[in-house]
């Protein structure tokens, strides 16, 4: 960890010159708290610079959402066309091999960077007078820097350590809360799971008495902070990454009231087809908005995904889909109707395999400011299945509020709870394609069998390893 520590502190200069409005600061490896936290508009400039970390290729920018995580969820027919290069490596889990290794790598000290950077800000908030503050500013700011330390940590939880189902009392990850050179131990499964949760509770508090999408205060049109919180790590965004958390945990209760808090707050509505089905791309509603809970603003997701998901020459990095893998999860008995099936995949079938892509990414000219350079990462849909997880019993209906609102017109009749929870699988796959979360959910139930793999699947694949450097630096073992 010295040596993540240390790249992370020498990496904060580059977090603020990545963001145009980020103040200057001294051309030093470190930023000075004098320098930055010095005003209000130091704060709020650091928090910005966390969320832009977070749009970095390495990160949620491509490899934690349509990129590596999605690979080796195996959400695509084809990923690359030669062994020489990562996503075809990482898409058949040999992880050891250089290219792969190096998109691991990456994430793993991506993470750990950005969350240095969080700890800057909360270890400089909790010392600063707070009277400098406008209004509500301070505690939507540390809400919000808590809540992000919380919802990276698990992040890197659910990729490099045992799902807790299998192993909640092995070594994880460390949890670092201080801005430190200092080596932070490795935690257990359960303790991460534990930590995340107290920055969770501590986040909701500050942010149901400040944050105005709960409390519904007025906001000035000019406080960037308070606005379209929907780019923000907001107090319904936390009662979501709550209910991932107690769902991963196992606790159903928990993980159904925060899940069902969010759904009956109002604040997140269904996209109409009238967003969806149109035939000018430029106004179509690719990443469904309305639902978003939480999201990051990619300014380079047009780079991001070239080469990827875009209808050019197949190439090494291309991630394809083919009819029979749609037809899978789209079976026309049911899902004839369905939007996503219809409108979230590229009509030009390319070659004699019929590779398609997903174009819910796809950035078109002219197309509508609001709609594009989205990533979601907290959608509505998501928390109606931890609901009906929570609830299997009733999740039949949960799982039609899901149907109708995509123009599926054969309700879920099953009431075994095996049929039940297999469609439950099936609705993560057939709505979260570019998204990150299929593996995060095969891990979490220690799924056996993964649809698309061809052959055994070996649950050891569950767990990227972590660094060398880690290992070599931080003096830890290999995970077992």
């Amino acid at each position: 960890m010295k040596k993540t520590i240390f790249t992370a502190l020498v990496a904060i200069l580059a977090t603020l010159s990545s963001c145009e409005e980020w103040l200057s600061v001294k051309p030093q490896t470190t930023v000075e708290a004098s320098d930055l936290f010095k005003n209000e508009a130091g704060f709020k400039d650091a928090l910005w610079g966390v969320y832009t970390r977070m749009t970095s290729t390495s990160l949620y920018g491509r490899e934690l959402t349509f990129g590596m995580v999605d690979v080796i969820g195996q959400i695509y027919y084809n990923a690359g066309s030669s062994s020489s290069y990562s996503y075809n490596n990482l898409k058949s889990y040999n992880y050891t091999h250089a290219t792969a290794e190096a998109v691991i790598n990456a994430a793993w000290s991506g993470m750990y960077t950005t969350i240095a950077n969080i700890n800057n800000l909360v270890d400089n908030l909790r010392a600063v007078d707070r009277g400098m503050f406008d209004g509500e500013h301070y505690n939507v700011i540390l809400g919000e820097a808590l809540a992000l330390r919380a919802y990276l940590h698990f992040d890197l939880l659910r990729l490099f350590a045992p799902s807790y189902l299998v192993g909640a009392s092995q070594p994880a990850i460390p949890y670092v809360k201080e801005y430190t050179f200092r080596t932070t131990p490795l935690s257990t499964v359960e303790q991460v799971i534990a930590l995340a949760l107290e920055d969770l509770a501590e986040a909701e508090g500050l942010l149901k008495a400040s944050d105005p999408i709960y409390t519904g205060a007025e906001v000035d049109e000019e406080d960037a902070l308070l606005l379209r919180r929907y780019f923000h790590l907001n107090y319904y965004a936390v009662k979501a990454v709550q209910a991932r958390v107690h769902l991963y945990k196992g606790d159903l209760a928990k993980a159904g009231a925060c899940a069902l808090e969010v759904i009956n707050s109002g604040k997140f509505t269904w996209t109409p087809v009238s967003s969806i089905a149109v035939v000018d791309v430029a106004t179509r509603d690719r990443t469904f908005s309305p639902e978003q809970v939480f999201a990051l603003q990619v300014q380079n997701m047009e780079t991001n995904i070239a080469d990827r998901l875009t209808e050019t020459i197949y190439v090494s990095y291309r991630l394809v889909f083919n009819d029979s893998y749609l037809n899978r999860r789209y079976p026309a008995a049911t899902h004839a109707n369905d939007w996503r099936r219809l409108y979230y995949w590229s009509d030009v079938i390319m070659a004699t395999n019929g590779y398609r892509f997903c174009n819910k990414l796809w950035q078109v000219e002219e197309m509508t400011a609001d709609f594009a350079k989205r990533m979601p990462l907290v959608r509505l849909p998501e928390l109606y299945l931890i609901a009906a997880e929570a609830d299997i019993a009733n999740a039949a209906t949960y799982l039609n509020v899901i149907r109708e609102n995509r123009g599926v017109l054969v309700p879920v009749t099953a009431t075994a709870e095996e049929d039940l929870r297999a469609e439950i699988k099936m609705e993560y796959l057939r709505e979260f394609a570019c998204e990150g979360l299929v593996f995060h959910y095969y891990k979490r139930v220690n799924a056996t069998a993964i649809d698309g793999l061809s052959g055994t699947f070996n649950t050891a694949n569950y767990l990227l390893p972590v660094p060398k450097e880690e290992i070599e630096y931080g003096q830890r073992e290999q995970q077992p």
